[in-house]
């Protein structure tokens, strides 16, 4: 039976319709339009090269300023549920790629993500945790799935395993950057170009914003950063110095490494890495419009300074001289790289190493033992990378002395 709808005079017709415009007027000052969130997918070009472990240190850095989600796009077992040791009750992408794809939404999505408490914005899609989770990728999940993150977070991290399958295709057609992650072997350097190169055949106009030079270990011949990119065609966006035991004590810490220690030399660069994906266009370049390699040797543009607390066991003006001796030395040192002087360098960084940490420059002690080393095994592509790595820490760093009535000035 039909029910008589009672008529609704003009004065009720206008309060209803103000009120509802006031209710939507509310709502928009509540959540605000978002800016488009910026998709960056990490992929390596062999397994095993730390991609992981890249990409999760790349958002534990944006994360200090925005709101990031890192995903684990991977049909196999994930690792950073383990890596945070995370409830077993979490869910999993697993839940989203139960159901079909028109189904997964922002609700659905942000109903999986666990988040860091150390890191308020840093939130994580763990892959699959068990046996009966893993499976095959469709791309329309893909699609659907980055569609919903990039509505939830202004950066959305995507650690995908090392394939050319129809889903990693999905993820890279529908990222902003893309970085390769590549050791400094043959092996390696040969299996990014032959991604690349498919990349390539996939869609012409798809252009790898970089390379990421990792080193998680010493080699006796490492690859020299000038041929890598030669051999890629691409540029390098960051070379990440060895840390094995930096990177094992942050696991066992549940922690990423630029929290656990943010003075080291690699969180540093892995800081840096991340500024510049961020400062960087917000799209795949194509190939016609592809920007000149950067010079490994010069540091990249970071605004972003690093500020050290002082030793209070040091005065205040031997802390500025230091400083402002090692930036005064820095000139020379270049120059005995150029004219391939280890002896000088080894001296340089012998020196540092052990000097650094006593006027509260931990980071110097880093870099000053690795250029000893590397000007030791007179490795003059190993030295390059320490002493840009050294010009960059000491445009950047800054000196935060203690005013505090106790301490006094000194």
């Amino acid at each position: 039976m039909k029910r008589d709808i009672p008529a609704m005079n003009t004065n009720e017709l206008t309060r209803s319709v103000t009120e509802t415009r006031r209710t939507e007027d509310a709502s928009d000052r509540i959540a605000p339009q978002r800016k488009p969130s910026k998709v960056i997918t990490f992929m390596g070009a062999k397994g095993g090269v730390g991609t992981t472990t890249v990409a999760l240190n790349t958002a534990a850095v944006l994360a200090r300023r925005s709101n990031v989600i890192v995903v684990e796009v991977r049909p196999t077992f994930g690792t950073l549920s383990l890596y945070f040791n995370a409830p077993t009750r979490t869910l999993t992408i697993a839940h989203l790629l139960e159901m079909e794809s028109t189904a997964i939404n922002t609700m659905e999505a942000e109903a999986c993500l666990w988040s860091y408490e150390s890191i308020p914005g840093l939130w994580f899609l763990f892959g699959p945790r068990t046996m009966e989770q893993c499976r095959e990728i469709r791309p329309d999940h893909v699609k659907a799935l980055l569609a919903a993150l990039a509505k939830l977070a202004d950066y959305v991290i995507v650690d995908i395993p090392t394939s050319l399958g129809e889903a990693n295709r999905a993820v890279i057609e529908g990222s902003c950057q893309l970085a390769l992650v590549v050791e400094r072997d043959a092996t390696c350097v040969q299996s990014a170009k032959l991604i690349l190169l498919s990349i390539g055949v996939w869609n012409p106009a798809l252009q790898v914003a970089g390379a990421v030079i990792v080193n998680r270990a010493a080699l006796a011949t490492p690859i020299p950063i000038p041929k890598i990119e030669a051999e890629l065609g691409v540029p390098t966006l960051r070379v990440i110095p060895p840390a094995s035991d930096l990177c094992n004590a942050a696991q066992n810490a549940g922690s990423p490494v630029v929290a656990f220690d943010p003075e080291s030399l690699v969180a540093g660069s892995l800081a840096a890495l991340a500024e510049r994906l961020a400062s960087a266009p917000a799209r795949l370049r194509s190939a016609s419009n592809r920007m000149p390699m950067a010079d490994p040797l010069e540091p990249a543009n970071i605004s972003a300074k690093i500020l050290v607390r002082a030793s209070e066991r040091v005065p205040r003006e031997m802390v500025s001289q230091y400083l402002f001796k090692c930036r005064n030395n820095l000139p020379a040192l270049k120059a005995a790289l150029a004219g391939y002087e280890y002896e000088f360098a080894r001296s340089f960084g012998h020196q540092m190493k052990g000097t650094g940490g006593a006027y509260g420059f931990k980071q110097l002690t880093e870099v000053g033992a690795l250029i000893e080393r590397a000007a030791t095994d007179q490795n003059i592509d190993e030295l390059g990378n320490q002493v840009a790595a050294l010009e960059e820490y000491l445009g950047r760093v800054e000196v935060a002395f203690d005013e505090s009535p106790a301490s006094g000035k000194r």
